[in-house]
């Protein structure tokens, strides 16, 4: 057959060649791609609505991830959506708002009427800086990138910031989950740990509240590291936290880190021979604890409960304090006091660091000094009321209103006193207070004290208060002698004379 022949030959077949292609493509998509699109959408709401327990996602805000992740827990049914919050005031409450499913060059998720939770980030506040006009350049609009075959995991793409995030089903309640990561963040008690991962130390920082971590090599002073320091936001969980995207470490890519409480140890879920050991310091022990504890006379069992907290070694340097440690829970005897104020010291140690606790245990005549306490005449007895009327008197006299009254500890220089406003005036008159026993205390007056307009205040008519005062011994009594609200001082000479003085602030104690 000559070329002319076989191009003849080839024009009267391409009519059939063509139909055959054209057959085949129909057979490749039977549906049109809008019966496609529906059906895979379709899919979607089956996926999200048949989760029993619903959804946590790990939401990074901010195209560069720059405030860390974090985590929501969703419910959907058919129309409506019930969404809690890590950030709220309350993580188990929910806010339901509706969302939608619909096709816009690819399957998206669309939160569509306004949620205070899923709008958190994306919601700007009319201020300059984070969270101003731009808001957190936060996503309320996702396109579905993929359903996982087990149907346990969604890929979700932000629309606005373009991060991966993922949805994962969840296994336990809404609200068990959130309140289990609420604990599991209490009891991360410490921000640096270490680890060693074939043979090269590793430090790793954690910046809870901006949620972002560091990871850097440890070498010596004169030493190069070989590897780059690594910054990376991450996402918590109720027993660890995952990166918003792998990292590598020693070679080893890592996400996923699970958190053993006992030890105290973070393991990378993809590699677990990366594990980073709580580096533990003696803050952990003040953070919990404090630094200083004032009680009353009474004898006391304090029990303080914080991850780790047996790993320390606790001593006190008196006998009627005693103080013991396990698991979680340190526990701190004090011993009744008869007599007057004492001073005990615990010490925590742990790596060759030490904190000190001190421990004051005060009577009620040591702890008044030590309050703010505010005067209000409808807690003044019929007796006493005379010597407070006449200051009431003076200030009427000038057309002034007493705005407050209190036994204060009112600065370094002019020290304790009662203190009081007078219309646009006001001062401080020094006052010692002297524990006579451990419920009774007597004042005198220290002019020389006296601040702002106090002296010509004392002279004018408050000295009738202030010789009162200094004039006999009160007994003192209060409704709880470690945190009381109130103390009631009665004249010792005269029961029927007494006041009560409280440490909830009084305005206008005249009128009150």
């Amino acid at each position: 057959m000559n070329k002319k022949n076989i191009f003849i030959y080839l024009l009267l077949a391409l009519p059939l060649l063509l139909t055959s292609c054209l057959k085949d493509q129909e057979d490749l998509f039977t549906d049109s791609a809008s019966a496609r699109s529906a059906k895979y959408l379709s899919n979607v709401e089956r996926v999200l609505t048949s989760a029993e327990y619903g959804w946590v996602l790990n939401y990074f805000p901010d195209r560069e991830q720059s405030y860390g992740g974090y985590a929501y827990t969703m419910q959907f049914d058919e129309e409506n959506v019930k969404v809690c919050f890590e950030l709220a005031d309350d993580v188990t409450q929910s806010i339901t708002s509706t969302y939608s499913l619909t096709n816009e060059g690819g399957p998206v998720l669309a939160f569509d009427t306004y949620n205070d939770y899923m709008h958190y980030f994306a919601t700007p506040t009319g201020s300059s800086g984070a969270g101003g006009y731009q808001a957190y350049d936060g996503d309320f609009i996702f396109i579905v990138m993929n359903i996982s075959e087990d149907e346990n995991t969604i890929t979700l793409k932000g629309n606005r910031s373009g991060n991966v995030m993922y949805m994962h089903k969840l296994t336990q309640s809404v609200e068990d989950y959130q309140s289990e990561m609420e604990e599991f963040k209490k009891n991360l008690v410490f921000d640096q740990a270490i680890g060693v991962i074939d043979g090269q130390a590793y430090h790793l920082g954690i910046a809870a509240d901006d949620r972002y971590m560091t990871i850097s090599p440890v070498v010596g002073e004169d030493e190069e590291a070989e590897e780059e320091s690594i910054e990376t936001p991450f996402c918590f969980d109720i027993d660890g936290f995952s990166f918003y995207e792998p990292v590598t470490i020693a070679g080893k890519e890592v996400k996923v880190f699970k958190y053993d409480e006992t030890e105290g140890t973070f393991t990378a879920q993809e590699d677990n021979s990366v594990v980073f050991s709580a580096l533990l310091t003696t803050s952990i022990v003040t953070n919990n604890i404090g630094e200083s504890i004032t009680l009353s006379n009474n004898a006391k069992t304090l029990t303080y409960e914080f991850n780790l907290a047996d790993k320390f070694t606790y001593t006190s340097d008196v006998d009627w304090i005693t103080v013991s440690a396990s698991g979680k829970v340190v526990t701190i005897n004090v011993a009744q006091n008869t007599g007057v104020a004492r001073t005990g010291h615990v010490t925590a140690e742990v790596d060759g660091q030490t904190a000190v606790i001190t421990i004051n245990q005060v009577p009620l005549s040591g702890l008044f000094e030590t309050l703010e306490l505010y005067v209000a005449y409808s807690n003044i007895s019929e007796a006493a009321r005379p010597y407070f009327d006449v200051c009431k008197a003076l200030s009427d006299s000038e057309s002034e209103n007493i705005g407050v009254m209190a036994f204060v500890d009112y600065n370094a220089e002019n020290g304790y006193g009662l203190f009081f406003t007078s219309g646009s005036y006001g001062g401080l008159l020094g006052l010692k207070v002297t524990p006579v026993s451990g419920t009774e205390i007597k004042f005198t007056y220290e002019g020389d004290r006296n601040y702002s307009s106090g002296t010509w205040y004392y002279n004018h008519g408050y000295y009738v208060l202030i010789d009162y005062l200094e004039s006999t011994t009160f007994i003192l009594s209060a409704d709880n002698e470690d945190n009381p609200s109130y103390m009631i001082l009665t004249d010792s000479k005269d029961s029927t004379k007494s006041f009560k003085l409280t440490t909830a602030p009084v305005s206008n104690p005249f009128d009150n």
